[in-house]
């Protein structure tokens, strides 16, 4: 029986516990925008992460999890962060600790590698299991008090994560658990009564499922997976269907914007399902990812949209990825008789809620012609390109003026009244005024879409010299410091080139967006 009397009944199967929720939700929720490392914020940013735990401990929670997700070494390179993962973790346990206090159990949380691993996989299993246990043994040192490992899609994967646990410390409780789909399958096929004897037969202490469906299905799998085992289960259902994100399941949408958009759509012909292979039977299909491999997963891979015999019509695409991608899924998609429509959406949640959403369309006519009446419902349906030349040409002028005594104030207001100013202008003008660069487009997310044109351009032999030398701009931004703030940033930077140094004007400017011009500072959710 385990000494600490927290974990003696986390370990009772007759005691109910109860864990926290999402974390990477709660973050977004809180500004963060999703193409930052979210585990890093441990580091960058601890008060936003210790606010979550707090509100979560306020809330009943008896267990609070770690922001510590996707904090292994291969998830961490993409963000070039692989050297600092001890010290991400530590302090993940330490802000979570720091609130528990004795009072609550600290879960150390890991995610997938990110990557396959053999049998499916290139990475070997002592590769995977290394990187697993340098996480979990960051972890420890932080002072968690169990381990959890969740949203594992491989069995083989999982199983190299328990093994690693055991090898920090063969006294900490591990909890497995495994994502599935409507079928009560995981995206690999196996289910979930052979999952359960699997996970009994690797040793976890709890063994369960989170994330991917509702409760209805949770509970119907629980149910066939309790005969099993005579370890303790734990379910962890979301809410609805979230959005991945490098792994991470996030719910992007407030419920007035899904609200405001629901009703648009049901009286379009929509209808909810379970997961992406349900839809294949539909007309029409719109996908929007984080990266051009979400993309390749979502629609070609296991238990994506054309996993199934079934297959849409028309696949609207509205993410930004590369042309590579695009390519490779639209000549599978056309194998199986699917149109693809490329239509990358412009604008953040605020700019969809005042229904100023645009997208740039490209694909066959036959196939947009009859898709656009459902585009028409997105936004304004206008196509905007060059923001990142813009945004500069902007900050160079405003700066002009208040180099020549006008204020930035005075002087977009009378830019914006005047035939020179646009939705675009408007948009940009509070963070120009009042320097609020709350991420709504970040500088990292603009130098990516310069990164996608510049490519494309070069492939055509077309010369783009004007967007050239603003990616070298975005690009020292980011050597600033300015990676993770809205590329509204740039007027700092064009500030520091001409000797100035910036202050809120904090006046009450509209952006544009809503009633007949109304002021809107705030930032944008």
């Amino acid at each position: 029986m385990p000494e600490n009397p927290l974990v003696a009944r986390l370990l009772d199967p007759q005691q109910v516990v109860v864990f926290d929720g999402a974390m990477g939700t709660m973050l977004y929720n809180k500004g963060v925008f999703i193409n930052q490392c979210y585990d890093e914020l441990n580091l960058r940013a601890p008060d936003l992460v210790r606010d979550v735990h707090k509100a979560y401990k306020k809330a009943g929670a008896e267990v609070l999890e770690t922001n510590s997700f996707g904090a292994n070494r291969l998830k961490l390179e993409q963000y070039g962060l692989s050297a600092q993962v001890a010290e991400i973790n530590r302090a993940a346990a330490k802000l979570a600790r720091d609130v528990a206090e004795d009072d609550l159990l600290v879960a150390g949380a890991v995610g997938p590698l990110g990557v396959r691993i053999e049998p499916l996989g290139p990475t070997s299993l002592d590769e995977a299991r290394a990187a697993f246990r340098e996480q979990l043994q960051a972890l420890k040192d932080g002072g968690c008090d169990v381990f959890i490992l969740e949203t594992f899609a491989d069995v083989h994967e999982i199983e190299q994560g328990i093994i690693a646990a055991r090898e920090v410390d063969p006294t900490i409780p591990v909890i497995a658990q495994m994502t599935i789909g409507a079928d009560c399958h995981t995206p690999y096929g196996l289910s979930v009564e052979d999952m359960a004897q699997a996970l009994d037969a690797f040793g976890a202490d709890v063994i369960g499922l989170n994330c991917s469906v509702g409760p209805q299905i949770i509970l119907d799998a629980i149910e066939k997976m309790a005969p099993k085992t005579r370890r303790k289960l734990s379910a962890q259902p979301n809410a609805g269907m979230p959005r991945d994100v490098s792994g991470r399941s996030m719910y992007m949408a407030s419920p007035e914007y899904m609200a405001t958009y629901a009703h648009h759509l049901v009286q379009a012909g929509a209808k909810i399902v379970g997961s992406a292979a349900d839809l294949a039977t539909t007309d029409i299909v719109f996908v929007t990812v984080g990266t051009s491999q979400d993309l390749t997963d979502a629609v070609l891979g296991p238990g994506g949209l054309m996993s199934s015999d079934a297959a849409p019509a028309i696949v609207v695409d509205c993410s930004t990825i590369s042309t590579e991608a695009s390519q490779q899924v639209r000549a599978e998609l056309a194998q199986r008789g699917t149109a693809l429509l490329a239509a990358p959406v412009m604008g953040n949640p605020k700019v969809a809620s005042a229904g100023r959403l645009t997208l740039a369309v490209s694909g066959p006519p036959d196939s947009f012609r009859t898709a656009q009446p459902y585009l028409d419902l997105l936004g304004a349906g206008a196509t905007y390109v060059g923001e990142g030349v813009v945004t500069q040409s902007l900050a160079e002028v405003t700066i002009l003026a208040q180099r020549s005594g006008i204020s930035r104030e005075v002087f977009l207001d009378c830019l914006n009244k005047s035939v020179m100013g646009s939705v675009f202008s408007r948009y940009k003008t509070p963070a120009f005024v009042n320097l609020d660069f709350h991420p709504t487009f970040t500088t990292a997310l603009l130098r990516k879409d310069f990164d996608l044109g510049l490519a494309a351009a070069r492939e055509r032999e077309v010369p783009l010299p004007v967007a050239s030398l603003v990616h070298q701009i975005v690009q020292a931004m980011i050597g600033h410091g300015y990676a993770d703030q809205d590329f509204a940033a740039l007027i700092e930077l064009e500030a520091r080139s001409a000797g100035l140094r910036l202050e809120s004007e904090n006046a009450d400017v509209s952006d544009g967006l809503g009633p007949e011009g109304a002021s809107g500072t705030e930032a944008p959710p």
